[in-house]
């Protein structure tokens, strides 16, 4: 059936026009549309798309033991069993209301309440999710119970919570916009004829060899980096911020998103088809040997090497590069500090520098094995301001962060050479410590044990840091031995004049495509302006096995630092 525009899916959806009972209304033909109805199509695609604008940490997921203890401790909210009414008799949790899944929930929205929290169960969690999504699109405030019944009954309060009295919900009129009730009413008769819109695990590996679907691993990015379905096209790491890729995926082919379980995917589902998306759910999810899912169903999955996924990482940091670089200009930090944001301060200098005085809350960590050892306690929840003295350690430690999963920004110029020339530093300089709070944050095991032999190996290396002098570096060169070196200032940049010999290797996003150039037997010597984004690059070669060190002060100024301030000339050719 030919597919259409994401307006004409939307607005199959709100005003099911022309949809008969059996045809998809993702796959309704274009209708002459009034400016109200598409004002009307544009509201419903934009309240989907917006469903994980600001989607918390929790993920609308409740477990089984905080059901049962909230249940246990007479709390007021509102309990959905979406199982069949069958199954409710035979027993179901104190105070759940069953609404079968399906067109019921549809026809409950305007008595489900808006002024407390509802939570969701079904059998093992994947229909309670889709469910949960929608409601929250209808205002309910609704979360999913992990696991479904099945894993309520294996808690040990679960027995004494079990009963067989039904439960009506209290008399309520919450009133749903017609146009979304009617575009879920559309989504759950649907639902009836596609399987409640799961896939099992055999049916995705025969479709998938058929050219017919195009499956999403929405795991974390560490996770599928490390092993995964070997026709997984696209990593989409469920949570906050997610809708941007969800609008780029194909409208004219099959989505299938793989999680874990299926419930996180089971919601996506959900959001994807209020986005005009024919989306499926790997029911199961990657699931576990002897298990559910794809690897219980006896299924293969690519497995790569601690290298490989380091490799990996390293070339999505650069594919996603802000357009910030991940550093920003020392008025702009001083603002944020003035702004009170809520974030957090590095200041890796030395401890005794850092007690002469620091910037207001800055917690000291000196670059080196005290970063790695504190990568637990820094924060992955709030924006990571890391200064140093010039920039270039900074640089590189802030690198080491957002591959640890912190969102890490390097103050342009550190102490010395931003901060300090700031006329509103003074008014922020301190000599009273800061120290981090009781809360730790996970980070992965492969990427710690990397960020603690980076710092390990600076100890051993040649040159201070990573960084070698323009005096050390002159020096190599005119002895004779072969040096590599990469400009990575701008192309006009480099034409203008560059270190005899150099090769250009443009600092930004997308420059991972370019790392070929580089030598695998020989020392790298990168460069930049200043020597920060140089920095930044040297610790990811670092990471993916290149021996590289950072130009000190970068090409610079002359009477400055770097190359140019050394005095030293630079070609055209």
């Amino acid at each position: 059936m030919k597919r259409i525009c994401t307006k004409c899916i939307v607005a199959a959806l709100i005003l099911s026009m022309g949809i008969t009972a059996g045809i998809p209304a993702y796959a309704a033909q274009p209708q002459t549309t009034t400016a109200t109805e598409q004002a009307a199509q544009l509201s419903l695609e934009e309240t989907a798309s917006q469903y994980f604008e600001n989607y918390p940490s929790d993920k609308h997921v409740v477990s089984a033991e905080q059901l049962l203890n909230r249940v246990e401790e007479g709390e007021s909210f509102c309990l959905l069993d979406i199982r069949s009414a069958e199954d409710y008799a035979k027993g179901h949790i104190q105070g759940a209301v069953n609404i079968p899944y399906g067109v019921d929930v549809a026809d409950a929205l305007e008595i489900i309440p808006n002024d407390q929290p509802v939570l969701v169960y079904c059998y093992s969690g994947q229909t309670a999710s889709q469910t949960v999504a929608l409601l929250r699109l209808a205002g309910k405030d609704a979360y999913n119970v992990s696991g479904g019944f099945t894993g309520i009954s294996k808690q040990e309060k679960a027995k004494q919570l079990t009963v067989k009295t039904e439960t009506a919900l209290p008399e309520g009129n919450y009133p749903v916009d017609p146009q979304l009730k009617q575009a879920i009413r559309e989504y759950y008769e649907l639902a009836a004829q596609s399987g409640k819109f799961n896939m099992s695990a055999e049916q995705v590996k025969k479709e998938a060899a058929e050219g017919k679907i195009y499956l999403v691993d929405i795991r974390s990015e560490n996770d599928y980096l490390k092993s995964r379905i070997s026709f997984a096209k696209e990593n989409i790491p469920f949570g906050k911020g997610m809708q941007t890729a969800l609008a780029n995926l194909p409208k004219d082919r099959k989505i299938v998103f793989q999680c874990y379980s299926g419930q996180t995917a089971s919601q996506t589902v959900a959001i994807a088809r209020m986005m005009g998306l024919d989306a499926y759910n790997l029911s199961g999810g990657m699931g576990a040997k002897g298990g559910s899912g794809w690897l219980g169903a006896g299924y293969h999955v690519v497995k790569y090497s601690t290298q490989q996924f380091l490799n990996a990482k390293v070339d999505r940091y650069f594919k996603n590069l802000p357009g910030n670089k991940n550093q920003l200009s020392a008025a702009a930090f001083l603002a944020a500090v003035e702004d009170k944001e809520d974030a957090v301060i590095l200041d890796i200098r030395s401890a005794e520098d850092y007690a002469k005085g620091h910037i207001q809350g800055a917690i000291n960590v000196p670059y080196g094995m005290d970063v790695a050892a504190s990568l637990e306690k820094i924060s992955s929840d709030k924006t990571v301001y890391v200064y140093c003295y010039s920039g270039q350690t900074a640089s590189q430690t802030a690198l080491l962060l957002n591959l640890a999963g912190k969102k890490a920004l390097n103050v342009s110029g550190g102490f010395n050479n931003g901060i300090s020339k700031q006329e509103a530093a003074e008014k922020w300089m301190t000599t009273e410590p800061a120290s981090f709070d009781d809360k730790t944050y996970a980070v992965d095991a492969d990427i710690k044990a990397a960020v603690e032999n980076y710092y390990k190996q600076v100890e051993k290396a040649e040159y201070a840091k990573n960084n070698i002098s323009p005096k050390q570096l002159k020096q190599l060169m005119e002895s004779g031995e072969e040096v590599f070196i990469a400009d990575l200032r701008s192309e006009e940049d480099y034409s203008k004049g560059h270190i005899e010999g150099a090769v250009s290797l443009p600092y930004g996003k997308g420059m991972q495509e370019k790392f070929d150039i580089l030598p695998t037997d020989q020392t790298i010597y990168v460069y930049c302006y200043s020597g920060q984004t140089a920095s930044q690059t040297m610790a990811a070669l670092r990471l993916k096995g290149y021996t590289v060190y950072n130009l000190s002060g970068g090409m610079g100024a002359e009477g400055g630092s770097g190359w140019l301030g050394a005095g030293y000339e630079v070609t055209a050719r």
